[in-house]
């Protein structure tokens, strides 16, 4: 049930928590499962686990984070917590309702604050103090919070996973934007030979995938043991950090493809730093070097000349962390 991971905040699942009344409940809803942690004041994560999205329906999925809360007292004896955040892939609007939520469909025009509020207080007789955001904003709170860009007042996450998203922090405030969906830079759209195509298309996890589905075959078909199971993006990086000629020019492609996107980002905001996330993004580790000399030759030359890039260290708490610190992150 629990889910135990090799970073510095992280405690035992059984964990007595010392200050109940200053710590958070964090929901981080992607698009295929849900992660639930209790964190504290200081972004430790006390309590975490991690389960398929209840997808059959609003009721399902509102039972199923009930239940998820329930696993946080049951496991750390904590009930007095009044704090709540949540992670969604969705636009949500100022009073809590999901806008759009492209791979949580269930979700849409559900006024999901109003909807937690009472199921929450008719469940546990309290008031919950409820945040919501996209996960994107999620991702910079957390890095700026705790994380890989902590003490950056000018920081940009990008996570890439199935898909490309990111949050911004500008002159140390988390911006959300007017419709509260700043960072969704997978929607940057890049000249890809004779065809026009957003950076997710090219270089998230989906982009690998349907780009890469005859390279993918024949990797497979090298090594079918080796490979069997696998994503499309981890045998592509695999193949090409063992020196595999199709693979490695391949993402030598992709990564040419994420840092012109990565360089117009830069000229547009002048961040500091910009941490990468996600399944896919940290297999880009070893290309950072890479990505830095092609934003500073395509970047406006003072902001890419200045840039930094990292991967994040909190990993699959990053979420939970950013949910969390809505409450805590003085900068949003």
């Amino acid at each position: 049930m629990t889910d135990r991971a090799a970073d510095n905040h992280f405690a035992d699942s059984n964990f007595a928590v010392e200050d109940e009344s200053d710590c958070a409940a964090a929901f981080d809803v992607g698009g295929t499962h849900l992660d639930t942690a209790l964190i504290n004041s200081r972004g430790k994560v006390l309590f975490h686990k991690r389960e398929a999205i209840a997808r059959k329906s609003q009721e399902a999925f509102i039972n199923q984070l009930i239940r998820h809360n329930n696993a946080i007292q049951a496991n750390t004896g904590s009930q007095n917590y009044q704090k709540i955040g949540l992670a969604l892939p969705a636009v949500i609007d100022n009073g809590g309702k999901i806008i759009q939520a492209p791979n949580l469909p269930f979700l849409d025009g559900l006024n999901l604050l109003e909807l937690l509020q009472q199921s929450f207080a008719d469940i546990y007789h309290q008031d919950f103090n409820f945040k919501l955001c996209y996960d994107g904003t999620a991702s910079v709170i957390a890095s700026a919070w705790i994380g890989a860009g902590r003490g950056c007042s000018n920081l940009v996450t990008v996570i890439i996973g199935t898909g490309i998203g990111g949050g911004l922090l500008l002159e140390g405030q988390v911006i959300k934007g007017y419709n509260n969906v700043a960072g969704a830079f997978g929607w940057m759209r890049l000249e890809a030979g004779a065809e026009i195509l957003t950076l997710e298309d090219l270089c998230s996890g989906k982009g690998l995938e349907n780009r890469g589905r005859e390279l993918v075959e024949y990797l497979r078909k090298l090594a079918p043991e080796e490979f069997a199971g696998s994503s499309a993006a981890k045998i592509i990086f695999d193949a090409a950090e063992k020196d595999n000629p199709r693979a490695a020019e391949f993402i030598a492609e992709m990564v040419d493809y994420l840092g012109t996107g990565l360089a117009n980002l830069v000229s547009a905001v002048n961040p500091e730093m910009i941490v990468f996330g996600g399944s896919v993004g940290l297999r880009y580790q070893p290309y950072l070097k890479k990505l830095q000399k092609i934003i500073a030759s395509r970047a406006q030359p003072v902001s890419g000349a200045n840039i930094s890039l990292k991967c994040t260290e909190l990993n699959q708490h990053l979420g939970v962390i950013g949910a969390a610190g809505q409450h805590y992150f003085p900068g949003f």
